[in-house]
This record gives structure tokens, C-alpha cells and sequence, in this order.
């Protein structure tokens, strides 16, 4: 192979969700799912409705709740030693995570 003039970037996987939620959620209040496929059986006992195929092939899943208060209840109940890890993002803007001590003490 031929020597190539090239420059390479890496880019986080967390980079890449704070662009897509700041790009496209700007007015929202979303959740961000990490690895649903593996916590389908958790996430349906939250009541979530979601596309079983389509969640197969996904790394991510954004569930838009009407306001902060939905999100933070959501994800309190995901335990992220036994289930996925959750964010709550609030017009394009981290606002916190189910990892995070501030959920147990109420926000």
C-alpha cells in the first residue's frame, strides 16, 4: 500500500451524543439510553414502548419526556449496576445521569 497524506481524529462516543442531543433536541427534554438492546427486559418493565428490531441494532435510545421533573423519575428507577446507563439532557444541555450521588438526594 502507498503511503496516504491524511490526518486522523478521534471522536468519544460521549462527544458524538452531545453533538446529535445539542443538534436535535434543542427544545426538548430527552433521555439518552446507553446499550438498550442488552436492557430490553428492564426498560419494559418501565412501560417504555419501543421497536424490539430496531433497538437490536441500536448503541443509543433518546426517550423525549414532556418536562424535567419525567426525566429525572425515569431515570431514578434505572439502576445503572443492573441496567443501563441514563442522561437527562434539557435543550441540548447535559443536565445529569443515574450515576451521578445529586438522584438519590433529590435534585
Amino acid at each position: 500500500m502507498k503511503d496516504l497524506n491524511h490526518i486522523c481524529y478521534n471522536v468519544t462516543f460521549d462527544s458524538l451524543i452531545e453533538n446529535y442531543v445539542q443538534t436535535n433536541y434543542t427544545l426538548d427534554t430527552v433521555v439518552v439510553v446507553h446499550n438498550p438492546n442488552r436492557y430490553k427486559h428492564i426498560l419494559k418493565e418501565l412501560n417504555l414502548y419501543f421497536d424490539e428490531v430496531e433497538v437490536f441494532f441500536d448503541k443509543i435510545m433518546i426517550i423525549l419526556v414532556e418536562n424535567i421533573i419525567d426525566g429525572i423519575e425515569l431515570i431514578r428507577n434505572v439502576n445503572p449496576h443492573s441496567g443501563p446507563v441514563c442522561s437527562l439532557w434539557v435543550e441540548g444541555q447535559f443536565f445529569t445521569d443515574n450515576i451521578e450521588d445529586n438522584l438519590s438526594k433529590g435534585i
